[in-house]
């Protein structure tokens, strides 16, 4: 009978604490809210416009600056102004001006600066993010550094450091360690860049993988693609599964097929070679070129201007005197 008496006193005890945080809380916004012990430091219910504590509301409304522990439950209301610095919780989401610390919110944020770590249920909108940002759908900001993960897919006009998209990833200027699930598109991308099926910018610069291709205007350093490569102008360390294009390209080539007007370095075909000019190493079934300076390795090689040496079945070079142009086994004019 005592242990049912003393039950009894802990769960009306219990209830009366319930009921008078849920009516606290869920005071209308326009009653502002109160503070233990004063209405800027402690323990604090409401809207009260600056505090520092732990601070509990149902929907925030014009709050100027709350720092320490904030929870809201409900979306926030004409908070376009208000500054969070600490542990900030929303039910459903955030938003406001400024979020510095860690950031949760039940849905998403779709407003201001964050800094620190955000987490979004599903998703994060932002002006500026700074810090580490975790979002179960996808994520969008002007301008974010640090690292990001998006369940699908992510958008920026900038993106430094680490940014992981399930599905996709899309922005104007990328720096640092970028990977899409199934594609990758920027402007310049700087760092090092993969996309599942493919990969595409205007300037690349580093190292660009792309499932099935890589394509760009300009790329810079080491460029992968499952079936090809293709560019303007490509410097450095090209290996295309299929083929290899652009107008010039200098350094290491390597695919079943490389076009060019211009190259240099070494280009290793293992079927067709056709370039305008090509200065150094080059290796095919078939080698084509109106200008060969260098060493040229194949079945058949075919040269309009020989400078250097060919090694194949069938060597053909078009300025050397008549009965020299056409040599089996190796070629040479100098």
């Amino acid at each position: 009978m005592r242990s049912f008496h003393h039950f009894k006193i802990q769960y009306s005890t219990s209830l009366l604490l319930a009921l008078v945080f849920l009516v606290l809380i869920a005071a209308p916004v326009q009653a502002g809210g109160f503070g233990l012990p004063t209405n800027k430091v402690g323990l604090g219910f409401g809207n009260l416009e600056q505090f520092s504590g732990v601070r509990l509301n149902f929907r925030d409304r014009g709050i100027y600056n709350s720092q320490g522990l904030n929870l809201m439950l409900w979306a926030h209301q004409d908070n376009r102004q208000a500054v969070y610095q600490g542990i900030n919780i929303g039910i459903a989401g955030l938003d406001g001006y400024q979020f510095q610390g860690i950031n949760l919110a039940g849905l998403g944020t779709g407003h201001g600066h964050m800094q620190g770590i955000t987490i979004g249920g599903l998703g994060i909108g932002a002006e500026d993010m700074q810090g580490i940002g975790v979002a179960g759908l996808g994520i969008g900001a002007h301008n974010m550094q640090g690292v990001f993960i998006a369940g699908l897919g992510m958008g920026a006009q900038d993106v430094q450091g680490i940014a992981l998209a399930g599905l996709g990833m899309g922005c104007e200027n990328a720096t640092g360690i970028l990977f899409g699930g199934l594609g990758l598109g920027a402007h310049e991308i700087t760092g090092i860049a993969v996309g599942g099926l493919g990969l595409g910018a205007e300037d690349i610069t580093g190292v660009a993988i792309g499932g099935l291709g890589v394509g760009g205007h300009d790329i810079t350093g080491v460029a992968i693609g499952g079936l090809g490569v293709g560019g303007h102008d490509i410097t450095g360390v090209a290996l295309g599964g299929l083929g290899i294009g652009g107008r010039t390209i200098q350094g290491l080539f390597a695919g079943c097929g490389i076009g060019a007007e211009e190259a240099s370095g070494a280009a290793l075909a293992l079927g067709y070679l056709k370039t305008e000019s090509m200065t150094g190493l080059a290796t095919g079934i078939y080698t084509k070129t109106k200008k060969s300076t260098g060493l040229t390795i194949g079945i058949f090689n075919r040269a309009e201007v020989l400078q250097g040496i060919q090694i194949g079945l069938l060597n053909y070079a078009g300025n050397n005197p008549s009965g020299l142009q056409w040599l089996p086994g190796i070629n040479a004019h100098f």
